[in-house]
């Protein structure tokens, strides 16, 4: 049942990513969405529930992205895999430290999406990204990242509430 909610939720969000924010004109300006799921799930889901979701989630977007395969897919399960060593160390709630893991997390899928780029096209050089398109992209998260986190955690909540009280009814 979750795996389903999660599998449609990687749909929306690819189908967000690759047609709705380049019809509106923010594809620019706008940090990448699903690194937010991968960071939803490496927070607040356990691993069984999680990790098949970042792989199906990355090779997902690898294939609608049009750049070298493989990207989004060790950029998500890297980040995945960050944020489930450092919830050891820190306390992960709704509080204030939570917009600056989503920062820092988006940051880190813009660096390597960066490096990336440089490798492949080496006759390019280093893609010079102004730091004012980095500092925009930071500001969205911070504004909208914990808002979006809320409506993974809502649909989540919802999902298995549904699931315990369609379990307690059969065992009841």
């Amino acid at each position: 049942m979750i795996f389903g909610v999660n599998i449609g939720l990687c749909f929306v969000l690819a189908i967000v990513q690759t047609t709705l924010f380049p019809y509106l004109g923010i594809t620019e300006t706008f940090y990448d969405v699903p690194t937010l799921f991968v960071l939803y799930l490496g927070l607040f889901r356990p691993d069984r529930e999680s990790l098949p979701v970042v792989v199906f989630l990355g090779f997902i977007l690898d294939s609608l992205s049009g750049g070298p395969f493989g990207v989004y897919l060790s950029i998500y399960f890297w980040l995945f895999l960050s944020v489930r060593g450092s919830i050891r160390f820190l306390h992960i709630g709704f509080n204030s430290l939570l917009p600056v893991i989503l920062a820092v997390g988006v940051l880190v899928q813009n660096a390597i999406e960066l490096l990336v780029l440089a490798v492949v096209e080496p006759g390019l050089g280093f893609p010079a990204t102004p730091p004012r398109l980095i500092l925009l992209r930071m500001a969205w998260v911070f504004v909208t990242g914990p808002f979006v986190l809320l409506v993974f955690r809502y649909t989540h909540r919802k999902c298995d509430h549904w699931r315990f009280q369609l379990f307690s009814e059969k065992s009841g």
